[in-house]
Order: structure tokens, then C-alpha cells, then sequence
């Protein structure tokens, strides 16, 4: 008892060091935890688009499969490290395999496929209305353009034009023989025109979808146009085309991208 007395200090030293000793341990790998998290919400605020995870695609063909395959290989690694942090934000698919029939010349088109529930409220002021799947997507499509493209184009809310999709049975960069060259018809409804304004570039990355004019000195002026689309509507079509040549349907050129944010 003696000895407790004149030692009872010196314990509660040690206990109180083995106390602070547990605490530091303890904290180190939470204060290390939260350092890294804060470099990386620093780093995911730098700019709007920083927070931004994309998964790019593309190849001679497209269709509902493929794009179903990559979301699939994907999606598990993004539940696996984020969890359920992340949601889909934006889908998109292009092809440059349409033209306008008949042909106008020094003219390229761009058909831009984009998921429609998602980026309604992205497309600024709309006139008229959103695109839609069409009840015969194989030979109907609805589509929306800026109204600087339709002035150009001599169209109006509510036209209707043709376009002609030109596309292989095959891969023509790996085929041992010459593929066969096919063309479909697709009548087209011009349904919305949009203005992508300054608060809405973000979501588009900063495209406008303005018409674009390309020249070089000596050269005729070359013009390209973007129509957007549903990319339901295209993603059908491409699978409907698939199913009639019973191959994949290919062309000259088919990207997608899916793109995720933090929720």
C-alpha cells in the first residue's frame, strides 16, 4: 500500500502515454484517410467537368449489344471502388455513316445519339418540342437542330427530309473479301429547335452543335451539320439492321460514350 502510494502518479503517467499512444496509432491512418479525401475533392471541384468519369467506345458497328457489353464490363469496377457514389449523367453515340438524299454537296452530317431522359433539361431554350422514338423507328426518326442549321438547311419546325444510311455486313478493315455496301432510307421529322445556352456547355463539354464551316485557301467551303437524336431511336435502328442481315452492321464510323458523376 506504501509503494501504491508513492508510485500512483508514475502509473497514471503510463497509462495516460499508453492512452495517447493507442489515440496517435489510431488517428494516423484516419488523418492520412482524410488528407487523401480532400486532395481529391479538390481535385474533382477544379472544373466542372473534373468530377467526370467517361467510357469511351467505338469501332465499324454499333447496336444495343455492344453497348450493353461495355456497360457491363464497366459498371461492376465502379461499384466496386465508388460504390453507389456514382450515377450516370449522359450517353451519347455518333455515326457519320448518313447523308441527306438527295446528296447536297460540300455537306457532311454528324447524327448525334444522346440518352433524351437525361439530357432534356440540358438543351436550353427548345422550340417545339423533345425528340422522341418514333412508332416505326426502322424508317422514321425524329430529330432536333439549332436554329442557325435549319435556316442554312432551308428547314422549319415541322419539316420533313430524307436521309440515306450507308453501311457494310461486315468489317471492311478485316474482311477477306470485299463486304457488300447497303443503303437505307429513313424519313426524318424535324421536331425541336434548341440553343445550347452558356450555363448548359458544361453538360455538352462545349459543344453547341452549331453549324460548322471548314475551308482552305483554294477550296470549296465544306459544311457540317449536327442533327441530335434519340439514341434509343438509333441504337433500334442499327439493331433492326443487324437482325435483317442477320451479321453485325458496320460503317465507316460509330462512337459512344457513357459518362458518370459522383451523386
Amino acid at each position: 500500500m506504501w509503494r501504491l502510494r508513492r508510485t500512483w502518479f508514475l502509473l497514471l503517467f503510463i497509462a495516460f502515454g499508453m492512452v495517447a499512444a493507442v489515440v496517435i496509432v489510431c488517428t494516423i491512418p484516419l488523418l492520412s484517410s482524410v488528407m487523401t479525401t480532400a486532395g481529391l475533392r479538390s481535385t474533382l471541384r477544379a472544373t466542372p467537368e473534373s468530377d467526370e468519369i467517361v467510357v469511351y467506345g467505338g469501332g465499324p458497328g454499333i447496336s444495343t449489344s455492344i453497348v450493353q457489353a461495355a456497360n457491363n464490363k464497366f459498371a461492376p469496377l465502379f461499384r466496386r471502388y465508388l460504390g453507389n457514389t456514382v450515377q450516370q449523367t449522359q450517353f451519347s453515340a455518333t455515326t457519320n455513316d448518313f447523308s441527306f438524299s438527295p446528296q447536297r454537296k460540300n455537306t457532311t452530317l454528324v447524327v448525334y445519339g444522346t440518352a433524351m431522359q437525361l439530357a432534356a433539361t440540358h438543351f436550353g431554350k427548345v422550340d417545339g418540342r423533345v425528340a422522341r422514338v418514333t412508332g416505326q423507328p426502322v424508317r422514321e426518326i425524329e430529330v432536333m437542330m439549332t436554329p442557325a442549321t435549319a435556316k442554312r438547311l432551308g428547314m422549319h419546325l415541322g419539316s420533313t427530309f430524307t436521309l440515306s444510311l450507308t453501311y457494310f455486313t461486315a468489317n471492311p478493315a478485316t474482311s477477306d473479301t470485299v463486304p457488300t455496301l447497303y443503303s437505307a432510307t429513313i424519313t426524318v421529322h424535324l421536331v425541336g429547335l434548341f440553343q445550347v445556352t452558356p450555363s448548359n456547355l458544361a453538360y455538352w463539354h462545349g459543344d453547341d452543335f452549331s453549324l460548322l464551316s471548314l475551308a482552305n485557301e483554294g477550296s470549296t467551303t465544306q459544311y457540317q451539320y449536327t442533327l441530335v437524336v434519340p439514341a434509343d431511336a438509333l441504337l433500334t435502328l442499327f439493331d433492326n439492321l443487324r437482325a435483317l442481315h442477320r451479321d453485325p452492321a458496320g460503317g465507316m464510323g460509330h462512337a459512344f460514350a457513357r459518362r458518370t458523376h459522383p451523386g
